[in-house]
């Protein structure tokens, strides 16, 4: 069953960053993630699977939020708490990866926005490795990203086996 959650406005979108004081391109960064998650949640429902296109949409939008501060997904986390928002809160949580748990399937809102994250570089699409060319020159986050790099793939291939779309 999908969640409840409704939305979010494009003035309020535009609200939160202006509270955050979010920079010109990582709104940028997020919008085309938010377009980017909608589209593979709505591509997931039309077979059959019952996921909130709005809240992946906006957990999107959202994600980066806080993006300046340390531990941007935690102060992300709070920031949309205090406004509000604890669904988008705990998408944008999640977001950077899969330190505390391992996804069994795509079909999970903060799992699409996690994965549309990682498939967009500033405000393009790209595959993982470019995403990931740089970070996998850093011998301290390597094993992380190398781990993180194989859960993606294995992902994308649900999501690309159950859609037919190819990224």
């Amino acid at each position: 069953m999908a969640s409840v959650y409704k939305g979010i406005s494009a003035a309020e979108c535009e609200r939160l960053y202006e509270a955050a004081k979010l920079p010109v391109h990582i709104r940028a960064h997020c919008r085309a993630v938010g377009e980017l998650s909608a589209h593979m949640a709505e591509s997931l429902n039309q077979k059959g699977y019952c996921l909130n296109v709005e809240l992946c949409r906006d957990g999107g939008y959202l994600h980066d939020i806080c993006r300046l501060s340390g531990h941007h997904e935690k102060a992300a986390g709070v920031f949309l708490r205090e406004h509000g928002y604890p669904q988008l809160a705990e998408v944008a949580e999640r977001h950077r990866g899969f330190d505390e748990e391992e996804p069994q399937t795509v079909c999970k809102e903060w799992v699409i926005v996690c994965l549309a994250d990682k498939l967009v570089q500033e405000d393009q699409r790209v595959t993982l490795e470019e995403r990931y060319r740089k970070a996998l020159e850093m011998e301290t986050v390597k094993e992380r990203i190398v781990r993180d790099i194989r859960i993606l793939k294995k992902l994308l291939e649900e999501y690309e086996v159950i859609t037919g779309e190819r990224f």
